[in-house]
């Protein structure tokens, strides 16, 4: 073994390692931050998860109070007036389009049938 060349070396290995060191930093670095991003998804989803099931949960009580607030009203009615109200009640009503102006359905309900000349 040459005594020059020894020292050579050792400087050439620890360069090496440094190299080593410093990538191995710079990966760890990207996947901390990568970690910490993901983290903070999981915290932003966990917290849209119960905002929905806060919001459902309302709705649901909601739906409930209407529901029955429905109801009470159908018993007033049946008491009042009878089926045959409910009935009127019940039948469905004719849904004026929105893309249609109102205009034209005035026109057409004006227009009056015309005699047959015989």
């Amino acid at each position: 073994m040459h005594t020059s060349s020894i020292p050579r070396r050792l400087i050439n290995e620890v360069k090496l390692y440094r190299l080593r060191v410093a990538a191995a930093e710079s990966k760890l670095k990207v996947l901390r931050e990568q970690a910490r991003q993901a983290k903070r998804r999981r915290k932003e989803a966990k917290r849209l998860a119960e905002y929905a099931r806060k919001q459902f949960k309302q709705s649901k009580a909601g739906v409930a109070e209407l529901t029955e607030a429905l109801a009470k009203a159908e018993a007033r009615l049946f008491q009042a007036g009878g089926r045959a109200l409910s009935r009127e009640i019940a039948k469905a009503r004719p849904v004026r389009k929105e893309n249609v102006r109102p205009s034209t359905i005035v026109k057409f309900a004006a227009r009056k049938p015309v005699a047959a000349k015989l």
